[in-house]
């Protein structure tokens, strides 16, 4: 989705330029790159070490936003020298306005809450990323974009960059075919800012929660967001290949109204329920119903109550010596010949071998 931003006349250009940076400005300096950032980011007062490698090549650090500013916090993981991921939940007093530089990095943001805009010289228009979207785009080297961030409005997000050669690697070193739509994010050559954005697919909504909200500490903790940037490399490249989805998943309600349903139809065996009640009773739509009960338990609701009434039925004339007409009227058989047809064509055989044979 692209947005046009109004021209801004110099007076209004002047307040953009003062408003406060965010953390490539705070902690980058005029450098601003992500290599510098992570180099600096313990220097921060209230930066707090989460955990390192012992080859000092992956690090894991935790910084509050100052209360003074607004409130929240950003977690930084360098994966050793090629990829860093960065996941906030943040909410700032002043708007934020920054100049990122491009560094020919493959950036995959997952946006969960706040709106990002990126001005881009080689976009007619800003682009703009709202909540529950996903973002892919590779930034050359040389060209620089601006990053705002909106005061009073919560901003979460979950931020991976890595390298096109980690990219490209790492798809090779698996055997997997990248799609045409991501092709631009593992080319070798320079090329012009391309990018992929998308609806947030639902599994790649519950990695950036399982970042956010880690269980983890120390080492482990880097090593989960090691494992989590893995899982989130492989969604995305799934969402990018995949098949348009299937049924919506039934829910735990639904799950419930099915399990009631299939004990309405193996218990009531005269006469028989018709779907509309079933409906009634378990409270959905009929036309829900069939379509849910076949996912389910793989079979038609008919087909299943048959199947329950003729083994009744089974049971009746092998363990209750009850006449075969009394045993047709017990599974919804008004006529005892109808029965013994039904009977022999579910079993292959007559009643009366049935209750010749329960010795």
């Amino acid at each position: 989705m692209l947005e046009r931003i109004p021209s801004i006349d110099r007076r209004n250009r002047s307040a953009e330029l003062r408003r406060i940076g965010l953390v490539r400005s705070l902690i980058g300096g005029t450098d601003r790159k992500l290599s510098t950032v992570f180099a600096n980011l313990l220097q921060h007062p209230d930066a707090k070490l989460i955990a390192r490698s012992g080859d000092q090549r992956s690090i894991a650090v935790s910084l509050e936003v100052s209360r003074a500013a607004g409130h929240g916090r950003w977690d930084f993981y360098r994966l050793g020298t090629d990829a860093f991921l960065v996941a906030g939940d943040s909410l700032f007093d002043q708007p934020r306005l920054e100049q990122v530089p491009g560094e020919d990095l493959v950036e995959f943001h997952l946006r969960l809450s706040g709106t990002m805009r990126l001005r881009d010289p080689n976009y007619a228009e800003p682009l703009v990323v709202e909540p529950s979207s996903l973002l892919v785009w590779r930034q050359p080297a040389g060209v620089e974009v601006q990053d705002r961030v909106e005061a009073g409005k919560r901003d979460t997000f979950v931020s991976l960059y890595c390298r096109p050669e980690r990219l490209a690697a790492f798809a090779s070193r698996h055997g997997i075919a990248v799609p045409d739509s991501l092709r631009f994010a593992t080319g070798a050559d320079a090329i012009p800012s391309r990018h992929l954005l998308q609806p947030l697919d639902p599994r790649l909504t519950l990695v950036a929660h399982s970042l956010l909200h880690s269980p983890f500490s120390g080492g482990l903790r880097l090593l989960h967001a090691e494992t989590k940037a893995t899982e989130l490399l492989c969604e995305v490249l799934h969402c990018a290949v995949r098949p348009p989805p299937g049924p919506k998943p039934v829910s735990d309600d639904d799950l419930r109204r099915l399990d009631m349903a299939r004990h309405i139809v193996i218990t009531q065996h005269s006469p028989p329920p018709l779907i509309s009640e079933i409906a009634r009773r378990v409270g959905m739509s009929e036309t829900k119903l069939k379509r849910a009960f076949k996912v389910r338990f793989g079979t038609t609701i008919f087909d299943m109550s048959l199947d329950a009434r003729m083994r009744h039925a089974l049971e009746l004339l092998r363990c209750k010596h009850m006449p075969v007409s009394r045993v047709a009227l017990s599974v919804g058989y008004s006529h005892q010949t109808s029965f013994a047809s039904a009977f022999k064509k579910h079993f292959g055989f007559l009643p009366r071998a049935a209750r010749q044979d329960r010795g």
